[in-house]
């Protein structure tokens, strides 16, 4: 069998859950491929360092399958999970909701997103498809295509993207709100779950906003656009960004919103080999 080693970020440091194992997935196995006969070699692989991550745990699952005819051939899934309350931050993570909310975008929400468009002659895509998605004795598990095998990767945070990549990223964010629109207009409000509000108590009276604006207008000054002050001077305050963000969450029906889904950037550093989180990168499209 092929070493798969190699190939992705492997390290000692991350605690697979026993349940991830050959008859986890013999089971999605059996149910996508009919001529599938047993597994011959798996790997887990963990798809983020320790620490990238606090609201999930997210393995690389490289399989090697045998099928009826002898044939044999190579599979990759990435496995999204979440972490145990034991390990400090899952019951933090329960009370926001958050597997509950990617199980239902995932498995119901996006796919009719990507529907409408069909309805209309287009194809657009804004996530990995999901396999398998289910909640057992409490663990909401999601098993999706891993996006590296069709050349997908992510941009380095601190390096950025240059202004092609940044039309195509704001341009696949609008199809998205866009189709969010029309299933509103189809369907009504969107679950309550989507509805909620998060912000940190006291957000506008840390030091954590004026630190990403000090980051964002130095990089807009590396931009090369004409006069960027005018832009700088209109970036909000720490109290208008928390008043603004507030009022997006009123419950008028009658104004016009759009959903939104993951943390809209790119967590790899410069040097890390790692992939990176798959939760937002629905929103890059094609490379």
């Amino acid at each position: 069998m092929p070493d798969n080693s190699n190939k992705f970020c492997a390290t000692n440091d991350v605690s697979i859950p026993s349940w991830i194992n050959e008859a986890y997935f013999k089971r999605l196995l059996k149910r996508e491929f009919r001529d599938f006969r047993r597994i011959l070699n798996l790997s887990i692989i963990p798809a983020t360092p320790p620490g990238e991550t606090y609201t999930s745990l997210l393995m690389r699952i490289v399989i090697d399958i045998e099928m009826k005819d002898g044939f044999s051939q190579q599979k990759s899934y990435i496995v999204k999970t979440m972490l145990d309350d034991v390990r400090g931050n899952g019951g933090f993570v329960n009370t926001l909701n958050i597997f509950p909310k990617e199980k239902m975008m995932y498995e119901t929400i996006i796919p009719q997103l990507e529907q409408l468009y069909e309805e209309a002659g287009l194809t657009v895509k804004f996530a990995p498809k999901c396999h398998w998605a289910e909640e057992l004795n409490g663990r909401i598990c999601l098993v999706q295509e891993d996006l590296r095998t069709k050349k997908y990767g992510n941009i380095s945070r601190l390096k950025g993207f240059d202004m092609a990549q940044m039309q195509r990223v704001l341009e696949k964010l609008a199809e998205f709100h866009a189709a969010s629109a029309v299933w509103h207009q189809r369907n009504g409000p969107f679950p309550e779950d989507f509805q909620r509000i998060y912000l940190p108590a006291n957000y506008n009276k840390s030091k954590s906003y004026q630190a990403r604006v000090q980051s964002y207008k130095a990089a807009m000054a590396s931009w090369g656009l004409t006069d960027h002050e005018q832009y700088v001077n209109r970036i909000p305050t720490a109290d208008q960004f928390v008043q603004s963000y507030a009022r997006c969450f009123n419950n008028n029906p009658q104004e016009f919103k759009v959903l939104n889904h993951g943390d809209f950037w790119s967590n790899v550093q410069v040097g890390q080999s790692c992939p990176g989180s798959v939760g937002a990168d629905y929103l890059l499209g094609q490379a």
